[in-house]
């Protein structure tokens, strides 16, 4: 499957792969980046700026599915469990 929409005036982004229902999610939430940026919708915004901002909406998505997935039965936030992880499950491989 595949989805796209508009960034800006300027940007499009596509998505693939079996389930890309947080696409529109996503895109929305990179929209908001670049607006607190204060980039404008008619800016042209440069790639390294919009590579930026996409890395850092993706990590916050994936910080955020980590924390409802696979933290929240344990009551635990993803910046508790890199404060005292160890404390909580023990350590691991050792």
């Amino acid at each position: 499957m595949a989805r796209g929409g508009a960034v800006n005036q300027h940007w499009i982004a596509l998505f693939s792969g079996n389930d890309i229902s947080q696409a529109d999610p996503f895109l929305r939430r990179v929209v908001e980046a670049l607006e607190q940026r204060n980039v404008k919708a008619e800016m042209d915004v440069g790639v390294d700026t919009l590579m930026e901002v996409f890395r850092e909406t993706y990590r916050e998505h994936l910080q955020g599915q980590i924390e409802r997935v696979v933290l929240n039965p344990y009551g635990v936030t993803v910046k508790e469990f890199m404060r005292s992880g160890r404390k909580y499950f023990g350590a691991s491989g050792a």
